[in-house]
Order: structure tokens, then sequence, then C-alpha cells
């Protein structure tokens, strides 16, 4: 996975926090997560693109509206993790 020096700044992360899918969930709106899961799992799974937008709650209570594109590559579910198959 990997993250622009953007990237980092709009999820409230620094530079030397490993990106990951994890990472992406700990932030999204908790209204929003299961309809934010559900499109990264269907993009990694089928190999699709991700054209999505939603909410992140940022841990001082801001909220931020962001629209994310991401690519994601086909692969086995069994053979790898989600953050390994998921590119932002």
């Amino acid at each position: 996975m990997f993250w622009s020096k953007r990237t980092f700044g709009i999820f409230g992360y620094n530079r030397s926090h490993t990106p990951a899918i994890e990472a992406i969930l700990q932030r999204v709106h908790p209204e929003d997560k299961a309809r934010v899961q559900e499109h990264m799992h269907r993009a990694a799974s089928e190999g699709k693109g991700c054209d999505l937008e939603y909410r992140l709650l940022m841990p001082d209570d801001s909220v931020k509206h962001v629209h994310v594109v991401a690519h994601a590559r086909k692969m086995n579910l069994a053979d790898s993790s989600l953050s390994e198959r998921w590119s932002t």
C-alpha cells in the first residue's frame, strides 16, 4: 500500500505511521464504516477500483469529507490480507 504525503495529512497520521487498511478504517466515521468496508472488500476481491465519498472522524472530533479514488488488483482472498491488495 502506498500513501502520498497528502494522504498522511488528510488522515492525520505522521509519515512514520505504516499505511494500512486498518489505519483508514480507524478514521472512517462510524455511520460510514460498513459501507466503506464493503466497497473496499469488493474492489479488492473483484480487482476493481473504488470511487467513494465518505466522512472521517478525526481524534479531535472534527469531521472531514473525503472523495477517495483507489485501485485494487484481484488476488485470491486466501493468499493475502486485504491490506496487501489495496492501493490508495
